[in-house]
């Protein structure tokens, strides 16, 4: 089975659009994963980069599929797909990680 086959499935029984989907899984994950690492220093970050790096594992098997089918690649899918994917978990990072970096700031002020 091809993992186009996989996503199809996965697409025929959500009614949701392709495009659409990559958005609500790639918030989903980066959630899921935030939430686990929340005690770790640095587990925003390792959240953002672990959907990062399922989605361009994402794209490297959509191009292998691709290359089967037509002989090229579909460049601009994926990049589409990798922005669909990335700009809420990377929107909510840069948020999460100003929000903290004040509130640290405000109790070093306040123990000083």
């Amino acid at each position: 089975m091809k993992w186009y086959d996989i996503k199809r499935m996965v697409t025929d029984h959500i009614p949701i659009a392709h495009d659409t989907l990559h958005v609500h899984v790639g918030i989903l994950i980066f959630t899921l994963l935030a939430y686990r690492w929340r005690r770790r220093r640095a587990g925003l970050v390792k959240a953002w980069m672990t959907v990062f790096v399922l989605q361009l594992c994402n794209e490297m098997l959509d191009a292998r599929d691709w290359y089967k089918w037509t002989g090229n690649i579909n460049w601009w899918e994926s990049v589409v797909d990798t922005i669909n994917t990335m700009l809420w978990p990377t929107i909510a990072l840069i948020i999460l990680l100003q929000v903290l970096w004040r509130d640290s700031n405000i109790r070093d002020e306040d123990i000083l």
